[in-house]
């Protein structure tokens, strides 16, 4: 299974209608290529947009990463998703 991980940091390019753009690629959990592209009037606005992506993937897979998370965090998210939903459908 592939995890989700960044390719660029993101490069800010004028685009021809005087705007500016910029892109961001990383791979899916399905090793498909993706990009997410921003815009904006200035520079520093494409940058700032891009930086704040870039910092919410992070935290995202860091968040998702079950090998740092301890027993008792991963054991209790199990329960949650997928355990306690089937106690609630069963009724003795």
């Amino acid at each position: 299974m592939a995890q989700k991980k960044l390719l660029t940091n993101g490069k800010a390019f004028k685009r021809t209608d005087a705007r500016w753009g910029g892109t961001v690629w990383y791979m899916d959990e399905r090793g498909e290529r993706k990009r997410k592209s921003f815009s904006g009037t200035t520079k520093a606005e494409v940058t700032k947009k891009m930086t704040n992506y870039v910092a919410a993937f992070k935290e995202e897979l860091q968040e998702s990463d079950e090998s740092r998370k301890t027993l008792k965090e991963s054991m209790t998210h199990w329960l949650q998703v997928f355990k306690f939903p089937c106690m609630l459908l069963y009724k003795p």
